[in-house]
């Protein structure tokens, strides 16, 4: 019997000791592990998982690659970060972001980028998804990526095709053999990219009613020459050659000018994207230099819509089949998987070295997998990836087709901030602009970059207005602009906080509040027993117990009649001050404005021994009025006063009410 208990004794120790010796070494059981291409790829732990709603999820994950083959990387472990050679099957810790959604009508992927005048502007990812926002009401960012490669330097400017809600920004590649264009079909109907092989191109030109509804779309006859009998033609100004800062001028007459677009861009020759308001129309020889565009028809079609005010468009749009029906389109350096086949070339400097990386691909069902791969930080655990391992790791989340987009430090990945939500390790933890950056940027910075990718949702296009605010309350009232039936059972609610639902008269009061906070008011869906946020918002404070005294400059100055200090104060807008006193050594001021200039005898403001500032002010909501005193002690004066200096003195002052 002892027998027996020391064997299944010894036999449990050599158990714990193979899993204890097996789990410290890292080393995983083989199903764990997705070994293709010549290298292998596993998660180690999920980090964070977030539901962002829409049909879009997203988990950031701890793991580990190698590479099996030689002549795969022949860079350092970390690239241009360092880390020593590499060895071959050695497991390589890794951070991985990862979105996974399925587009439709409600939610698209769309490229985008910001454009103004004649330039194409470089902007974080987080601002560029503002700006989207600003500019398509009843749409909202639920996540993004960075995009293509971009010029990073003028003109900037996409190296490949950004195309968004069928607005052709730009629809030139220049990355050669070992890049390509993806269509995004956004219809939920199967694989929801598609690799675009002719961009031929055709210019067009669109004119808009003064609802900016689309009255004439038509292909135009000729570029830069004057138009025969029942033609019309379009004159801009293009670069040079590609990247180039000159620009071929035009010289054109008998036409409607768009003299200052709100976008007028060429990178390149053969591309136009031009938009804007006809403000005038020129019969005499005239130049058009970078930006501006114009139209000259002989058609009276066309001729009976032009006019000074009408909006037109220029832009060059695909015609081939495969284009049929897409409006969003994005450029790729890199190809790595297609049909489930390894396409990347390893002998493409590109692909042979670790970087941080961006990179978009679907599943054989049309599920998307958008993921972004931090490098260049091994002292972080993140060494970044080459070809080999991206296409290992796009297969290990079950892509079937996948593609590299821009790298390095423009690599990026935000999410919108959602209540209740706190991202361990995010970049800066903290929210900027309603956005997380989950990953690590290896500049130590968001970059600012050319183009992004965003995953956008349909939602009501509302706007949330104040109507009433005591200092314990807040009444709101939603105005429902463009409501959507999937959405009809709406909440507001305050973040993170009470959610009321909404009534017949669109009003809603939230009670018990604090005094002089401010809240986020929010609206929701409720559905399926959760509440879906609409990403739609407005903050506003409660009212003010007692004024708030922000600031207080002194200025000590001199004119013929002799010394003076001017003194100013700085309220919280939102108090009315019905009268303000200043007390210096006992003498009083009176002044009905926020600044005064006092004729003093005191050579300096360390003479002063005791000043009080008293403000007599009407209470915001509407509760009367209260006198607040601020006594300043004799030591929070210099006679070389500094404005940074003040704002720390501020907090020396005591305050009382009478």
């Amino acid at each position: 019997m002892k027998r027996i208990s020391h064997k299944i004794l010894s036999t449990f120790l050599l158990i714990f000791l193979i899993v204890f010796v097996f789990s410290s070494l890292n080393v995983k059981a083989e199903n764990e592990v997705t070994t293709v291409f010549g290298s292998s790829y596993y998660v180690e732990e999920v980090a964070d998982e977030k539901n962002l709603g829409y049909g879009v999820n997203y988990h950031r994950d701890l793991s580990y690659t190698s590479i099996n083959e030689s002549g795969l990387c022949v860079s350092q472990a970390a690239g241009s970060g360092g880390g020593g050679a590499i060895e071959l099957g050695k497991y390589y810790p890794q951070q991985v972001n990862v979105l996974e959604l399925n587009t439709s009508e409600d939610l698209k992927i769309v490229p985008w980028s910001i454009l103004s005048g004649e330039y194409w502007n470089v902007s974080t990812v987080r601002n560029m998804a503002s700006d989207y926002e600003s500019t398509h009401p009843g749409w909202k960012v639920v996540a993004a990526t960075n995009g293509d490669f971009f010029n990073t330097s003028t003109p900037y400017g996409s190296t490949g095709v950004t195309i968004a809600n069928g607005e052709y920004f730009k629809s030139t590649s220049t990355h050669g053999s070992h890049g390509g264009t993806i269509g995004f079909k956004n219809d939920g109907d199967g694989k929801q990219l598609v690799s675009i092989s002719d961009l031929s191109a055709v210019p067009t030109l669109t004119i808009y009613n003064e609802q900016g509804e689309i009255i004439l779309h038509k292909v135009v006859d000729k570029v830069n020459v004057e138009p025969n009998d029942n033609e019309t033609s379009i004159y801009y100004s293009e670069r040079e050659k590609s990247g180039s800062s000159k620009y071929n001028v035009t010289t054109c007459n008998n036409v409607w000018c768009v003299s200052n677009p709100e976008k007028g861009v060429s990178l390149n020759p053969g591309y136009f994207y031009g938009i804007g308001k006809i403000d005038k129309f020129l019969t005499e020889d005239t130049k058009l230099f970078s930006g501006s565009f114009a139209v000259s028809s002989k058609n009276s079609e066309v001729n009976s819509l032009l006019k000074e005010g009408v909006q037109i468009r220029l832009q060059y749009e695909f015609t081939s089949e495969e284009t049929n029906g897409i409006e969003e389109y994005a450029s790729f350096p890199s190809g790595l998987i297609s049909n489930g086949e390894y396409i990347a070339d390893n002998k493409y400097e590109l692909m042979c070295t670790r970087h941080p990386r961006t990179m978009i691909g679907q599943k054989e069902d049309g599920t998307i997998v958008m993921a972004v791969i931090d490098g260049r930080q091994p002292g972080k655990n993140m060494y970044g990836a080459c070809g080999s391992e991206l296409s290992a790791i796009m297969t290990h989340y079950g892509c079937v087709d996948a593609w590299n987009l821009d790298g390095g430090g423009s690599s990026t990945l935000i999410v919108r901030k959602q209540d209740g939500w706190d991202f361990q390790n995010a970049y800066n933890d903290l929210p900027l602009n309603d956005f997380y950056v989950t990953n690590s940027p290896s500049d130590g910075r968001e970059r600012t970059d050319g183009n992004c990718l965003l995953i956008v949702a349909k939602v009501p296009e509302v706007s949330i207005e104040s109507i009433a605010t005591t200092t314990t309350s807040l009444a709101t009232q939603v105005n429902i602009i463009s409501p959507m039936e999937k959405y009809n059972d709406l909440y507001v609610g305050i973040a993170d906080g009470e959610k009321k639902k909404l009534s017949n008269d669109h009003k809603v009061t939230f009670t018990g509040l604090e005094p002089h906070t401010t809240y986020k008011i929010k609206l929701y869906a409720y559905i399926n027993g959760e509440y879906l946020d609409l990403m739609s918002y407005e903050s506003y404070s409660t009212a003010y117990d007692k004024p708030i005294l922000n600031l207080v400059t002194f200025k000590k100055s001199k004119d013929s009649e002799g010394e003076y200090f001017n003194i100013k104060c700085d309220f919280d807008y939102s108090i009315i001050i019905s009268k303000l006193s200043f007390e210096i050594d006992g003498e009083i001021f009176n002044t009905g404005n926020m600044e005064i200039s006092i004729n003093t005898n005191k050579s300096d403001f360390k003479d002063i021994h005791q000043m009080k500032i008293i403000a007599l002010c009407d209470l915001k909501d509407g509760n009367g009025s209260i006198e607040v005193v601020y006594e300043l002690y004799p030591s929070s004066f210099t006679s070389d006063y500094l404005m940074f200096e003040m704002y720390t003195r501020i907090n020396n002052f005591m305050e009382s009410i009478y």
